[in-house]
């Protein structure tokens, strides 16, 4: 887990817009990485969706982005951050059987329009 300093939190110093350019201005680096990984996760993203519509089509893009949702999920689990359910692993299977299910009849739609 990455430790977030409290100061930074719990004094409300990033619900302010001011205060977040002053943080950055101090040098924290913590701050600055976050910003950074988050930009380069937000170009990647984009990169990957335009990619994958080229491609494939808006509905596979959708379904790849919904994906995301049980990976984090995993990956908290992974981390010991997360409890275990059997509501929510249900709910997760239905995601995935749910967007498997809508892009192989998106297909089948596309295929007999042509």
């Amino acid at each position: 887990m990455i430790t977030v300093p409290t100061s930074i939190i719990s004094s409300g110093k990033l619900e302010v817009f001011s205060l977040v350019f002053e943080e950055i201005g101090t040098g924290s680096s913590l701050l600055l990485g976050q910003i950074l990984l988050y930009l380069v996760a937000n170009g990647a993203s984009a990169l990957f969706s335009m990619l994958i519509i080229k491609d494939e089509s808006a509905v596979m893009r959708q379904a790849v982005m919904l994906l995301v949702i049980p990976s984090v999920w995993l990956y908290f689990l992974g981390q010991g951050t997360e409890q275990f359910s059997w509501l929510e692993l249900c709910g997760m299977l239905l995601v995935v059987a749910a967007t498997l299910y809508y892009v192989h009849v998106d297909r089948l739609a596309v295929e007999q329009e042509r």
